[in-house]
């Protein structure tokens, strides 16, 4: 689960039309492992406390940066890079941190709902609504 701030709302409030959306992002998460193969064939060598077998689970944290680059009223680009922090039980070795995975991703984001369009729609058909209203009050 992620939280994201989104940066530029924070400054300028969200604007739909906005070309370069950049943010942060902020999770935990579990991770799961399995087949632990490679480290059974030299099991003698490592440190029985960070050996596994089996399928395991374990809490994760993670942070990231990222920005969605607007192609569309619908779609948008998304570019991340963001790191997992695990145990350092993840690779059945001893170090002197924690073991990391880092991840730069490139996708699409595509974006349900109301678009531009349908909002401005909308929002005519509600000011005209009102002012129909307004009028038949005035003529009463």
């Amino acid at each position: 689960m992620d939280a994201t701030i989104d940066i530029c709302s924070i400054f300028n409030g969200f604007r739909l039309e906005r070309l370069l959306n950049p943010y942060l992002l902020v999770g935990v998460g579990v991770n799961g492992r399995f087949d632990n193969d490679g480290a059974a064939a030299i099991k003698s060598e490592l440190n029985p406390k960070y050996f596994w077998e089996g399928t395991k689970f374990s809490p994760t944290g993670r942070a990231g940066v990222g920005v969605d680059i607007r192609l569309s009223d619908v779609v948008d680009l998304n570019l991340e890079v963001n790191s997992n922090i695990l145990t350092d039980k993840f690779n059945s070795k001893q170090g002197s941190i924690v073991d990391f995975q880092n991840n730069a991703l490139v996708g699409l984001k595509f974006n349900f709902g109301r678009s531009k369009a349908k909002a401005s729609a909308g929002n005519s058909a509600a000011v005209a609504s009102a002012a129909a209203a307004t009028s038949a009050a005035a003529a009463a």
